[in-house]
């Protein structure tokens, strides 16, 4: 998948996917919620580097 273009993510997990559509993140606090439209172009989607979903 290109990082260009618009694609979509959980705003929780960060999960990237081409299709709009839901988390299927089984680990994730979003699972079967709506994924967020991204239009970057940087792949970072938005994140803040210093974020961790992991460490939370």
């Amino acid at each position: 998948m290109s990082d260009e273009g618009e694609h979509y993510t959980c705003t929780e997990c960060r999960d990237v996917s081409d299709q709009s559509g839901v988390c299927k993140n089984k680990d994730c606090l979003k699972e079967d919620q709506a994924l967020t439209p991204c239009t970057c172009t940087d792949g970072e989607h938005g994140a803040d580097e210093d974020e961790d979903y992991y460490a939370k």
